[in-house]
């Protein structure tokens, strides 16, 4: 490397060394954070840095940045190949530090904005979870990789303005100008929409309330990879319009997955072992949790209030979205949502199309026989007569104690009638026929063994 491209790195170094590895903030006993530099100091940095970038850029220090991303094209034959790509490589390098110097001043200038707004006030608004992890998070990192983090930040500094118009339309223009990299076009819609969500607060329900609400939600839909999901489901939620939770989770899901990994990796049962597959699931995962926790949020408003169940059309809404969406693996989420809150009736009775494989897999996977239970019923309000009738029978074999003997009789009677509404099938199916027997003979020697304990039962009772 050349001594222009080493000086540029040992100056920038002594600039940033104090701060470099150490945290901005640190947690105090009560959970507050507190920003570990004061705005002078921040500053005093930001006097050295700002000026050493202009310096950069007005003498073209590193040069046009057209060269570094042209293909290297060489000779191996020639003396100067050696020359080339070490050329070649220290311009690439040049490149590399220019985005570290624009990214390490915008990320300070960040900074000093959200100590002139009350630092710990605002990092009052951010999850406990990432409270903790700023806490512990050096400048270097936040630098590098930690845009997840600024992007929390600024939804915060902005939420803590909204109402005031004048407040954040000059807080936005700021963010824009000093920290582009920071606060994208995107932001600024999302900005746009959490402002328009604030509006509706003071609105009546009436049309005009939710075309405000439709607009605010495509907004957030352009930067939804950026955004603080669960802050702005939060938001929704409070302005009862859970349809726009719904639409932006399954947004988040399917754009934290574009190649499918996971929906692929569930169908044919090989995630375990893949890494980005796990990762995918793990995201859809996330984003389907604000759906789910809306359910439960609503669930939990309505024991409060002692709402029948038949008076929470937003749960309802929620649920029909999901199951009506493409999206298998949320429709899944829903399902095992409904089983865990006992609204299998609810599962039973919605039209998705990947109701039935979802119970195959859960029966395949060694599920209780509420699966079963749930499968034949699904088959029988499809018309699925044999289908329905051989789960039956398969229900009525099981060696368990969770069902005794009047429950097989029960199941066997059943797939006895469902047999008999397969009508003529019966006879022009052989094995059919065969298990109609089977069906029979079972349910008499089980008939006979009720009565028996009944028996039994009766007469020890005198």
């Amino acid at each position: 490397m050349s001594c222009r491209h080493n000086a540029l790195f040992l100056h920038f170094s002594r600039i940033v060394e104090n701060f470099w590895t150490k945290a901005l903030c640190q947690l105090l006993p009560d959970n507050k954070l507190v920003s570990v530099y004061a705005v002078d100091e921040l500053q005093w940095l930001l006097k050295q840095l700002t000026p050493f970038k202009k310096v950069i850029d007005d003498y073209g220090l590193i040069g046009n940045v057209q060269e570094y991303v042209q293909p290297l094209v060489i000779d191996r034959n020639t003396s100067s190949c050696h020359t080339e790509v070490a050329s070649h490589s220290e311009r690439r390098s040049l490149l590399g530090f220019r985005q570290l110097l624009s990214l390490t001043i915008e990320v300070l200038i960040l900074w000093k904005i959200l100590c002139e707004h009350q630092f710990h006030v605002i990092t009052g608004l951010l999850s406990i979870q990432t409270r903790s992890s700023l806490a512990v998070t050096s400048l270097c990192n936040i630098v590098l990789s930690g845009q997840q983090l600024c992007a929390d930040l600024i939804t915060c500094l902005v939420r803590h303005y909204l109402g005031d118009n004048a407040a954040t339309t000059v807080l936005c223009k700021e963010l824009r100008d000093c920290c582009p990299s920071l606060f994208s076009v995107d932001d600024a819609n999302t900005t746009k929409a959490t402002e328009m969500i604030e509006e509706v607060r003071h609105l009546p329900p009436c049309s005009a309330r939710t075309e405000i609400l439709s607009e605010a939600v495509k907004l957030l839909k352009m930067g939804i990879q950026k955004i603080s999901l669960p802050m702005i489901c939060q938001l929704l939620y409070e302005v009862d319009y859970v349809e726009g939770i719904v639409d932006l989770a399954l947004e988040r899901a399917e754009r934290d997955d574009t190649r499918l990994l996971a929906v692929m990796a569930y169908r044919n049962y090989c995630g375990e072992n893949d890494v980005f597959a796990q990762e995918a699931f793990a995201r859809r995962k996330d984003a389907y949790k604000c759906i789910i926790d809306t359910l439960d949020r609503l669930m939990n408003d309505q024991k409060i209030s002692s709402t029948a169940d038949l008076l929470n059309p937003s749960k309802d809404l929620i649920i029909r979205k999901v199951l009506e969406s493409k999206d298998e693996l949320a429709n899944v989420a829903i399902f095992k949502w409904l089983l865990d809150n006992d609204f299998s009736n609810v599962v039973l009775q919605s039209k998705s199309p990947f109701l039935e494989s979802f119970l195959h897999r859960c029966v395949e996977e060694g599920g209780s026989s509420r699966y079963l239970d749930l499968l034949w019923r699904f088959h029988e309000r499809n018309d699925d007569h044999v289908k329905a009738a051989r789960l039956l029978y398969q229900l009525a074999q099981r060696e368990t104690d969770a069902f005794d003997i009047q429950r097989r009789v029960a199941y066997l009677s059943q797939a006895a009638v469902c047999v008999q509404s397969a009508g003529p099938q019966v006879d022009k199916d052989i094995e059919l026929h065969d298990l109609v027997l089977e069906i029979r003979d079972k349910l008499d020697v089980a008939q006979i063994q009720l009565a028996a304990r009944l028996a039994k039962l009766f007469s020890s009772s005198y």
